[in-house]
């Protein structure tokens, strides 16, 4: 699977357990973010602004971080 998301986007995360998770995802996806804790919330802006690769393990994985990383914002794509 492809992806990238070229422009800055930011997510509104009101539990800190989700951000923990969206850290770590965007962590291990290689994108660059940043986190502003305010009143009662965090925004996190985030971009990966060169395509990055990930293996799966077959076409149904694929499908599914696709349909998942357009649903964050991101540019997603996948070849056979």
């Amino acid at each position: 699977v492809q992806y990238r998301c070229p422009e800055w986007i930011t997510k509104h995360v009101h539990q800190e357990a989700e951000l923990g998770q969206l850290l770590s995802m965007y962590r291990g996806l290689g994108c660059e973010f940043e986190v502003n804790k305010h009143n009662g919330h965090s925004d996190v802006r985030l971009r990966c602004p060169e395509w990055m690769e990930m293996e799966v393990v077959n076409h149904d994985a694929a499908l599914a971080w696709q349909k998942y990383l357009q649903k964050l914002g991101f540019e997603a794509k996948h070849e056979h």
